[in-house]
C-alpha cells in the first residue's frame, strides 16, 4: 500500500515559502506593514501507472498543488519561477531519500497555472497555482 505522507512532508520542508496544506502564515503574509509572498501546498490525486505481475511492484504518479499569493501579478510570478526552480533543482536529493517502501524516479512541473486576481486576500491579490507530478515506484 502506497504512503504518500512521507513524500508531502519532504515537500514541506524544502522551501521556508511553503506554508503547509492550505494554510496561510499568521497574518496572510502581512507583519509590520510589510508583504511576504508565501504559498500553499496541497496533495492532489494520485494515480497507478502500472501494476506488476502479483501485485509485486506498482508505478505510481502523485500531485502537489502548489500555490502561490502576492499582491501584485510580477510579484507572484517571480515567486512561482523562483519556487519552481529550486523545487526541481533537488531532483537528485529527492531520489535519494529514504521514503520507506517508495522510490522516487522522477519530480517535473506538468502545470504552470494562470494568474488570478482574488478579492480572498486582505488586501485583495494575486495567485498562481502550479502542480508538481512525482514518478514513484512501490518496491
Amino acid at each position: 500500500m502506497i504512503k504518500r505522507g512521507p513524500i508531502t512532508k519532504w515537500f514541506k520542508k524544502q522551501l521556508p515559502v511553503l506554508t503547509g496544506n492550505l494554510l496561510a502564515p499568521t497574518g496572510g503574509g502581512w507583519e509590520d506593514d510589510q508583504y511576504t509572498p508565501y504559498a500553499t501546498i496541497t496533495p492532489g490525486p494520485g494515480q497507478v501507472q502500472n501494476q506488476g505481475l502479483g501485485n509485486q511492484w506498482e508505478s505510481w504518479r502523485l500531485t502537489y498543488q502548489v500555490t502561490f499569493y502576492a499582491v501584485d501579478p510580477d510579484q507572484v510570478e517571480t515567486t512561482a519561477d523562483s519556487v519552481r526552480e529550486e523545487l526541481l533543482s533537488k531532483k537528485a536529493l529527492l531520489r535519494d531519500q529514504d521514503f520507506g517502501d517508495l522510490i522516487v524516479r522522477d519530480l517535473s512541473c506538468t502545470q504552470i497555472g494562470a494568474i488570478g486576481y482574488t478579492k480572498q486576500l486582505d488586501p485583495p491579490g494575486y495567485s498562481q497555482t502550479d502542480v508538481f507530478t512525482l514518478e514513484v515506484e512501490l518496491t
